[in-house]
C-alpha cells in the first residue's frame, strides 16, 4: 500500500509544479498545450528524459536478469 501512494505522490505532486510556468493560457490559443511545447519548455522535457531513462533502466536490468538465468541455466 505505501508503494502505491508513494508512486502516486511521485507522478502527481510534479504535475501542480508544472502548470505554475507561463506557458499554459498565456500564449496563442492552442500553443500552450502543444507537442512542441512540452518537448522544448525545460520543465517539461526533463520529465520526458527521465521517462526515457527510467524505461531504458528497466529494459536493461530485465535483459541483463535473462541472460544471467539463462547463462545459469546453461552451467547446469
Amino acid at each position: 500500500m505505501a508503494r502505491v501512494v508513494y508512486a502516486t505522490l511521485l507522478s502527481v505532486l510534479p504535475a501542480t509544479v508544472l502548470f505554475a510556468h507561463e506557458g499554459h493560457g498565456h500564449t496563442a490559443p492552442g500553443q500552450g498545450n502543444s507537442l512542441w511545447h512540452y518537448v522544448t519548455e525545460p520543465q517539461h522535457a526533463w520529465v520526458l528524459t527521465a521517462l526515457v531513462v527510467v524505461a531504458a533502466a528497466v529494459a536493461l536490468y530485465r535483459w541483463s536478469q535473462r541472460n544471467v538465468i539463462a547463462s545459469a541455466d546453461d552451467l547446469s
